[in-house]
């Protein structure tokens, strides 16, 4: 059966996939023996078609060199990262390993030198950081409720029975107990405080001034020395208002050491220290009356 060359034309492309049936391949083979024609151009196109086939496999060749080339950098990129990650982990441990040692060369240099935080004056240092708390917040009852009036109320006793000042015995009674000494202590502080408060004063700049170990008072007991300032109204109106130490859980007042020193605070509370006694008349007589009671007994 004759068929014309534009049919075997629209057959090639069809019969070069391998898309005819045996039939129409045949019918096409037959065709090409007999047309020259045909035959260039089936030649033609199977070597295009060869041409785009090895194009097709080159690049797929190139997307798998493409995954395999990401994949590389992929495993060394996690690698590396992983490489960081354990240094770090090194690092940080190493880091970590260190910190105690050196708390420790700090806290034994400092107990050894018996000054700055130690092993054995923790508790010291917890009392004082805890009574600044109290007086930054303003929680002033609390903090008069750590104060130790134990020495404070030996030389008020120790004065009222010598010499009997009106002033004292009125705002004290002739034989106060600690208790109520502390309970008007503690009412004079608090009273104060609103009344300083209200006129525009604040306590504030509370910080450490010194941890030390008092070797020849009492050696072994380390001391707290804090202080604070008073603020006035302006900024031209203030001052340091005295020293608080801490001795193990006792907080103790160190007042001002001469008339010039002493502060509205001070003179409320009533901390006039022996400089304040000296210039009483009576009280020389008294000491000279106390160191003689004391020479007979020895």
């Amino acid at each position: 059966m004759k068929i014309s060359c534009d049919v075997i034309k629209d057959l090639m492309l069809l019969y070069e996939n391998g898309e005819v049936s045996e039939a129409t391949k045949k019918l096409v083979e037959e065709h090409i023996k007999s047309c020259p024609s045909c035959k260039a151009l089936l030649s033609t196109g199977t070597g295009v078609l060869e041409q785009v086939q090895e194009l097709s496999d080159a690049h797929h060749v190139c997307d798998n060199e493409r995954d395999e080339l990401k994949e590389r950098e992929a495993k060394a990129l996690k690698k590396g990262l992983g490489k960081i990650k354990r240094r770090w982990h090194f690092s940080v441990g190493a880091a970590l390993m260190l910190l105690p040692l050196l708390l420790a060369a700090v806290l034994t240099f400092d107990q050894c030198t018996g000054s700055g935080i130690a092993f054995t004056n923790m508790d010291e240092i917890y009392t004082a950081k805890k009574f600044m708390n109290l007086l930054e917040k303003q929680e002033f009852e609390k903090a008069a409720d750590m104060l130790d009036y134990t020495d404070a109320y030996s030389s008020i006793m120790e004065v009222i029975r010598g010499l009997g000042l009106p002033d004292l015995i009125a705002a004290y009674g002739e034989n106060p107990t600690m208790e109520e000494y502390k309970e008007k202590r503690t009412e004079k502080l608090l009273e104060f405080l609103e009344k300083m408060k209200t006129a525009g004063y604040s306590i504030s700049d509370i910080r450490f001034n010194h941890v030390y170990r008092e070797e020849n008072y009492d050696k072994g007991e380390w001391t707290v020395q804090m202080a604070f300032t008073e603020y006035g109204p302006d900024s031209f109106n203030q001052k340091v208002i005295g020293e608080f130490y801490c001795k193990g859980s006792k907080i103790t007042y160190q007042g001002a050491m001469n008339e010039r020193q002493l502060s509205a605070f001070e003179y409320a509370m009533g901390f006039h220290g022996l400089w304040n006694l000296e210039r009483i008349p009576e009280y020389e007589e008294y000491l000279e009356m106390e160191n003689g009671r004391q020479e007979k007994f020895h």
